[in-house]
């Protein structure tokens, strides 16, 4: 899809990411992709560091200013994180030196975010060098952060400049790569949901970058032999996808396009996973295996008639200070202990100042528009197909529901919902038929 003035949407569709650079030998196109910036920062990882992130100082070679390497086993995006990265910055400021006037981050989802929200935060530009095919929100316009102990995602510049050298994207963890393309075949689920939403609540919606999307699901989805042989043509095409998502994103200023119930499900086990201090699989396997769990439940609402159930504030504030409640310590214990800071009071105040709860609107409208819904809803891929797609790369959605078990997984089904103010069929399920 082609950037427009305006669309058939009635909106103009624009991305500030301006060069993408993908295929083999793209590392050496980055000199010339900074060629305007002169004090740049280099952040990575430890991982990303060995992966081609000498490489990357070493080709921009006296234009680097500061370098910051996490040694973090698992890096979290957290305040603790966002400091680091502003330590240097904010230090030359200090000392009087050439400010730093470039930020370089050099992996993947969370090196990315971190990147993003600090070139935000100083009205910096910033270049991601890619490392894995592992996530959609490289070109996104928002940041993903885990603040206050809460999943929130920010609103932030996308990169200026996006380079990805297959060599190296083929030689990342298969597990990041399987995680990628996850993340497309959540597509599917976010999708239907964006045109649920549209229904049920007249939320806007862009025929255009709706069919962009599952296009690109529907080519990464055919190439998936060839992405788990790590074909470089096949992770060349998964990585696009990811870009492409992205950018989509960015033409309808939220994440809708790349993020429904099936993401909801991700980030609570994410997020219970660091306040209970247990693991959790990664990002784009949960969202690919939440897939298959939102399309069950489609396939539940199609056979029965829904019928509202009542609410009660005061049992669903203690249902979530329960469910959100820290117990023990954290995943990545060197960032300390995660505070009691009031984030389920701050999950229930969101919700009821949305409203949709105890909405008479919304329930009049499903109890009236079934037929409708009911089509909405049988437009998507069946359970069996999405559990298909998933495990055509390796994936196993019987580990899946092992790892987290049947509780957490209700949980999740049930609660992951109030994370966020996105209607899905999270809610139509919870409040009509669960």
């Amino acid at each position: 899809m082609q950037p427009t003035d305006i669309c058939s949407c009635g909106k103009p569709h624009r991305s500030p990411t301006k060069t993408v650079v993908i295929g083999a030998n793209a590392l050496a196109a980055l000199p010339a992709t900074c060629d305007a910036y002169r004090h740049i920062l280099v952040v990575a990882d430890r991982h990303t560091q060995a992966a081609c992130g000498d490489r990357v100082v070493s080709l921009l070679g006296d234009r680097v200013a500061a370098v910051q390497v996490f040694n973090d086993e698992i890096l979290i995006p957290d305040e603790t994180a966002l400091s680091a990265i502003e330590e240097p910055i904010r230090g030359r400021l200090k000392k009087g030196s050439c400010p730093i006037d470039h930020i370089v981050g050099v992996g993947s989802g969370v090196i990315n975010d971190l990147c993003k929200e600090t070139a935000h935060r100083f009205d910096l530009r910033y270049t991601i060098v890619a490392t894995a095919p592992s996530m959609d929100g490289y070109a996104s316009a928002g940041a993903a952060l885990i603040l206050g102990g809460m999943k929130v995602t920010l609103t932030a510049t996308p990169p200026e400049a996006i380079v990805a050298d297959t060599a190296v994207l083929c030689g990342a963890p298969m597990d990041m790569i399987r995680a990628g393309y996850g993340d497309i075949i959540g597509k599917y689920s976010c999708l239907n949901d964006w045109k649920l939403a549209a229904l049920i609540r007249g939320e806007y919606i862009c025929p255009a970058v709706w069919q962009w999307v599952k296009d690109t699901a529907d080519r990464v989805r055919s190439m998936a032999v060839g992405i788990r042989r790590r074909e470089p043509e096949a992770i060349e095409a998964l990585m696009r996808a990811l870009v492409d998502v992205g950018v989509a994103m960015a033409y309808v200023g939220n994440s809708r396009p790349a993020s429904g119930s099936e993401h909801h499900i991700a980030h609570f086990l994410e997020i219970s996973g660091i306040r209970r201090g247990r693991p959790y699989l990664a990002h784009g396997v949960d969202v690919a295996c939440g897939a298959v769990l939102t399309a069950r439940l489609r396939e539940e609402i199609l056979s029965r008639a829904p019928a509202p159930r009542p609410f009660d504030r005061e049992a669903y504030a203690a249902t979530i200070r329960d469910v959100y409640a820290v117990r023990g310590g954290t995943h990545g214990e060197t960032h300390g202990e995660m505070p009691g800071d009031g984030m389920e009071a701050s999950i229930v105040n969101m919700q009821e100042s949305i409203g949709w709860y105890t909405d008479r609107g919304i329930e009049r409208f499903v109890l009236s528009h079934t037929e409708e819904i009911r089509a909405v809803l049988a437009d998507a891929p069946s359970a069996a197909e999405t559990r298909a797609m998933v495990e055509a790369v390796g994936l196993s959605f019987e580990s899946f529901l092992a790892f987290y078990g049947e509780d957490t997984l209700r949980e999740a089904i049930l609660w992951g919902k109030d994370l966020k103010d996105r209607y899905t069929v999270l809610w139509l399920y919870h409040r009509f038929y669960a």
